[in-house]
């Protein structure tokens, strides 16, 4: 029997925001803004809040536009349990000294995350377009200043996007971060939403383990194609020996036993991304030392994916979320329909909600047999959900990775493209 209640929580104040960022999934939409009313969220904090371990009040919008945020977080800290703790994530543009403080020092916020992809001000405003860099970084500090004061065990963090553009201003983003007080520092991949976007990621959808296998075939593109004409003159012609072809199986065979495919289209296609991997890893260790240097706790994300340790982070935390309209959603990118463009192609991911709380009550919704069915599956994840990346028909116009609606499998909705669950991308909850 499932528990009654999730363990953590994530509601969605608004989808509205006050920038314009490149990497933003709202640039691809065409859902309604909106903000959470407050007597459905009163309605929920009187129902759920008593239930959980963490609050985390974020989504795909700024939650300090939300124009009730501050006594949103009053409410919550008067219906969760004393140990619970609240988290948010803001772009820290609207976050001013009194609204810190008031969240902080009286109402005793837990942790808070900036969005920060460089300390690089003029990149800063490229990539963020209307952040105002000063005030962002001394609404920062001023978090900084305060944060010994808080009345409970309090945890200033930074978060950034990998990408092209930034790879060589980690290391001042992470002793900027250490200046203005910042205990630590999580590094994230870029979630492409468009084709140019896709362009700036530094990380790569198969399995490095596979990639080393196929090395030998990528480094002999002769071989590749004499294989081919020998597996062609089987066919056809009835031929017997085809030494080529059999080297290339071989491998194959080899792949297979350790429970591996070879997407060899994307590996061919990703060579100019494998020559940047060198000077974005020489970036990341550098930053890396400079935070331990320097105290500032640095979680860095893989850049090859392994696709037999895979999981959902919302189920494996036992959380869900819940859109400003109302909607229960699995994760974070189920809330919306989007496009994404992933292991060389453009798929559609289509909004997936479980219920609806203007309609029933979020204990209805979190254990009716749907959403029991969608979690028990994704706890044995890389046994239960093909992962696409090694999958060469992924590359190849495959119709299961058209949308988010049903994999070869079976398994509905589609995970077997998502980042989250190889740790590419985060998501803070």
């Amino acid at each position: 029997m499932p528990d009654e209640y999730p363990r953590i929580l994530q509601v969605e104040p608004t989808n509205a925001c006050n920038l314009n960022c490149i990497m933003c999934v709202r640039r691809t939409w065409d859902a309604r803004v909106g903000y959470m009313d407050p007597r459905l969220y009163e309605r929920l904090a009187e129902e759920a809040f008593p239930h959980l371990e963490r609050l985390t009040l974020y989504g795909l919008g700024e939650p300090t536009s939300h124009p009730n945020f501050v006594e949103m977080v009053e409410i919550a800290r008067r219906r969760l349990p004393e140990e619970a703790t609240i988290f948010f994530s803001t772009n820290g543009t609207l976050l001013g000294p009194r609204m810190a403080d008031r969240l902080v020092l009286d109402l005793g916020v837990d942790s808070i995350s900036f969005s920060i992809d460089t300390a690089d001000a003029a990149k800063l405003s490229r990539i963020r377009e209307g952040a105002r860099p000063g005030l962002v970084l001394s609404n920062l500090r001023h978090v900084g200043e305060i944060k010994g004061r808080a009345p409970r065990d309090f945890t200033l963090a930074v978060e950034a996007v990998l990408m092209r553009q930034n790879l060589d201003d980690l290391p001042d983003l992470v002793r900027t971060a250490a200046d203005l007080g910042v205990d630590e520092v999580y590094l994230s991949h870029v979630v492409p939403y468009t084709r140019q976007m896709y362009e700036m990621a530094v990380y790569l959808t198969f399995t490095r383990e596979a990639l080393e296998l196929a090395g030998p075939i990528l480094e002999d593109e002769d071989r590749v194609k004499l294989a081919l004409s020998q597996e062609m003159g089987i066919v056809y012609a009835g031929r017997s020996e085809a030494p080529a072809r059999e080297v290339l199986l071989s491998v194959w065979d080899e792949a297979l036993g350790r429970g591996l495919w070879l997407n060899l289209p994307m590996m061919r296609e990703e060579s100019d991304r494998l020559r940047a991997f060198e000077r974005a890893a020489s970036a990341v260790e550098e930053a890396a030392e400079l935070a331990d240097e320097l105290g500032v706790r640095l979680h860095v994300p893989p850049f090859h994916p392994d696709a037999r340790e895979r999981s959902c982070p919302y189920v494996e935390s036992d959380a869900a979320v819940v859109r400003w309209d109302g909607k229960v959603a699995p994760c974070l990118d189920f809330m919306y329909t989007h496009p994404m463009w992933v292991n060389g192609h453009l798929k559609l991911v289509r909004e997936v909600y479980f219920g609806d709380l203007n309609e029933e009550s979020l204990a209805d919704v979190w254990n009716s047999p749907e959403y029991v069915e969608f979690r028990r599956a994704r706890r044995s994840m890389s046994a239960e959900i093909p992962w696409c990346g090694d999958c060469p028909y992924s590359t190849q116009e495959c119709w299961f990775t058209r949308s988010n609606e049903v994999d070869c499998r079976g398994n509905s909705p589609h995970c077997g493209e998502c980042l989250y669950s190889v740790g590419i991308s985060r998501c803070l909850i």
